[in-house]
């Protein structure tokens, strides 16, 4: 994690700055995740709360205070693509898109499953919340791409 408001060093004449790292999470961490971490997000309303999901099938919600796992939810499969709705008022859900056929949508503030959605035949590689509807979301797998014939 690092503050790119506040460089720690200039160099070549002031041309390029340096951040200092305020804190590492690796594999060596109590919470560390163990095999490649596919997406993080910050908690649109507070960057108090960072999201990452990985390939081990977690979903963990991060304190940047304290650098420890508030919440931690598991998935059934690698997680590909998590996303939070930039806009939401009246929910705190993360959309994760993992390589089961079903999307789930998990909420920060009960820690449960709120939604599981159906209707696709692969894994979802991406979800994405819109940026005009909190209730509106874009979720795709591969080959959506290669169905319809382009």
């Amino acid at each position: 994690m690092f503050d790119v408001q506040r460089g720690t060093d200039n160099v070549g004449g002031g041309a390029v700055t340096r951040h200092k790292c305020l804190f590492a999470v690796d594999k060596q961490h109590e919470h560390g995740h163990k095999y490649a971490v596919s997406s993080a997000v910050w908690y649109p309303v507070d960057n108090g709360l960072f999201v990452k999901g990985s390939y081990d099938h977690h979903i963990n919600v991060w304190d940047t205070n304290t650098t420890q796992v508030v919440m931690d939810f598991n998935m059934p499969g690698k997680m590909y693509r998590t996303a939070m709705s930039p806009l939401a008022t009246s929910h705190m859900l993360i959309a994760a898109g993992t390589e089961d056929v079903q999307v789930r949508l998990c909420d920060i503030a009960s820690g449960t499953f709120a939604h599981t959605l159906s209707g696709h035949r692969d894994g979802v590689m991406t979800v994405e919340w819109s940026t005009s509807s909190e209730w509106v979301l874009l979720t795709a797998w591969i080959y959506d791409f290669y169905d319809n014939g382009t």
